[in-house]
């Protein structure tokens, strides 16, 4: 179950007869039905968060998708991370405990009653966030980055360009190209549907930890994407570009929607907060951009 959920639980179905229910249910057709604002077809889907703690929502680019994992349909915010099975889906949007979610779901699927003395089990321990990400998310942002600067780069240069991004900064954060599977083969859970710019997140030691992709074309509406976060964990939210050369200002943030416009900011010589998804704003993300500022060296307020 999603640690972001706070709705009550109580006793659960056997788990074999638990994922036996979780197979019979198509959580796309069970998203249509209990969510708004859905958008695009196939696997390109998106439909709105139910989670509450999410805030407003444009309905624009709705942050919503669904993906595998161990053979169990799930469904993922890419704004606030809220996300689960079909059971937290209905937890959320129909405000049920455990034990009236799965009965939900039975109804259903035709109806299996549930057992009066479900046996007891040990809880499923929650996998730590990765640390750093899976090897082949560095290995993708490595030949992206040779991939801008080669022959058919031409196109991801082009579009960088006319944002007023130069090589100095381009290079300082390691931004790369995607042309496509074509020319550029990837990990299952890496964007696929290109031609993008690969912008990676970094560390001050310049270790790639997380990853985002602008789409050259918007893609049904959709400008970026992300890996998945079995490759790269949750969204930091907010990342800083490195600064190619001298600190402008030491004293000043300056928050951007984005890490385009922090890339610029970054190139004129300021510490940049680029705000991932900024549409779908949370308490972490303040907190997260003022953090320069309470470095000793800081003195001047966020702009």
């Amino acid at each position: 179950m999603s640690a972001s959920l706070s709705v009550p639980s109580t006793p659960r179905a056997p788990r074999q007869d638990r994922e036996d229910l979780l197979a019979r249910i198509d959580l796309a057709h069970l998203a249509d039905q209990l969510l708004d604002g859905a958008k695009g077809k196939g696997r390109a889907r998106r439909w709105r968060c139910p989670a509450p703690q999410h805030g407003p929502q444009t309905g624009q680019t709705p942050p919503v998708s669904l993906y595998l994992r161990n053979r169990t349909q799930r469904w993922k915010c890419h704004g606030c991370g809220a996300g689960g099975t079909a059971v937290d889906l209905v937890m959320l949007t129909q405000q049920r405990d455990v034990g009236a979610a799965f009965q939900y779901l039975r109804d259903r699927t035709g109806g299996v009653d549930q057992p009066s003395r479900p046996p007891s089990r040990v809880p499923e321990p929650t996998r730590a966030p990765r640390a750093i990400p899976d090897p082949a998310v560095v290995e993708y942002v490595r030949r992206a980055k040779e991939l801008l600067w080669s022959s058919v780069g031409g196109a991801g240069r082009n579009f960088l360009h006319r944002r007023g991004l130069g090589e100095a900064v381009l290079r300082a954060n390691h931004v790369g190209y995607d042309p496509g599977r074509a020319l550029l083969e990837r990990a299952r859970g890496l964007p696929w549907r290109g031609p993008v710019v690969v912008l990676p997140a970094l560390d001050e030691e310049g270790r790639t930890r997380y990853l985002q992709v602008r789409y050259l074309a918007p893609v049904e509406g959709r400008k970026y994407d992300n890996a998945v976060e079995q490759l790269v964990g949750p969204s930091p939210r907010v990342v800083f570009p490195r600064i190619p050369a001298e600190t402008a200002d030491p004293g000043t943030v300056l928050v951007c929607e984005g890490q385009l416009d922090a890339l610029s900011a970054a190139q004129a010589g300021y510490t940049a907060a680029a705000v991932l998804g900024a549409g779908y704003p949370d308490d972490r993300v303040a907190p997260r951009a003022a953090g320069p500022l309470r470095r000793p060296a800081a003195a001047a307020g966020v702009r």
